[in-house]
């Protein structure tokens, strides 16, 4: 991409607007495909959520983002607890622990909790 370094955030912004709008059902597909690309920092897409939540047409790609990434803090918290608590995490584990929904955290964090084992926490 080429563009003006003070142009950054509503570059970022504009992908995300035209991803939302050109494909809603595979935005979450291809999100992360922009942030990765861009090297979305969390500062910069804190910045574009609260630009995005300001304006009512993007507030409902600002909701969803601003979801997204609260799944994703959730990801990394459970992750940082299995690893104090069992010494480590299985790839298996991990992808599961990566593609599950808000809840399923949430109710894996509660098994985490008195589990003596992994299994007992995932089913697995």
């Amino acid at each position: 991409m080429n563009y003006a370094p003070e142009e950054r955030n509503e570059v970022i912004r504009q992908a995300y607007i035209g991803l939302f709008q050109l494909a809603p059902l595979l935005f979450e597909k291809y999100v992360d495909f922009i942030d990765t690309y861009a090297k979305v920092e969390e500062a910069e897409r804190e910045e574009i959520y609260k630009d995005l939540f300001q304006q009512e047409e993007t507030a409902m790609i600002a909701q969803y983002i601003r979801e997204k990434g609260m799944i994703q803090g959730e990801i990394r918290m459970l992750a940082k607890q299995l690893d104090a608590r069992f010494g480590g995490i299985p790839d298996r584990v991990m992808a599961k622990i990566k593609h599950a929904d808000s809840e399923t955290i949430e109710k894996w964090g509660v098994r985490l909790l008195t589990a003596k084992e992994l299994e007992e926490i995932f089913d697995v």
